[in-house]
């Protein structure tokens, strides 16, 4: 990219001394003769135009290399993301099972607690009857 740029000047600074050169002269005759044959001055400028469409293809070509790394890194990122969430549905699975175990455990107890009621004290055990009552059918009636 840089040399490109780097012929661009060039190329400018051509056009340039070519025209100092022929104002220094101080023979408008000769100049505008010089003109208007455009020997040197056409070259330069048909020069510095293939430059000019060569440093734009080049900065395109950069262009559609970084939109490419762009791409690819998103499809990297998007396959870590599923490879990830595809990990946590079996963590998930997991902490179910897990929870469904808590919950067989709390209903075991639920049910020792209603079968001793009869030996312990009533305002102990009512509390804790209607909390699995409710957690059973949504009531703390005993239907």
């Amino acid at each position: 990219m840089t040399d490109a740029i780097v012929k661009v000047m060039v190329e400018v600074l051509s056009i340039l001394a070519i025209a100092t050169k022929e104002i220094n002269q101080r023979r408008a005759n000769t100049f505008l003769k010089k003109l208007v044959k455009r020997t040197k001055i056409e070259d330069a400028l048909r020069r510095l135009e293939e430059v000019t469409l060569e440093e734009a293809r080049m900065a395109a070509a950069e262009s559609l290399k970084a939109v490419h790394g762009v791409g690819s890194n998103v499809q990297d990122t998007l396959k870590a993301v599923e490879d990830r969430m595809r990990g946590m549905e079996g963590v998930l699975q997991g902490v179910g099972d897990r929870l469904q175990g808590v919950d067989d455990r709390v209903k075991d107890i639920g049910d020792k607690v209603i079968n001793s009621a009869q030996t312990v004290p009533l305002a102990i055990t009512a509390p804790i009857i209607y909390t699995v009552r409710w957690r059973e059918n949504g009531t703390t009636d005993s239907r």
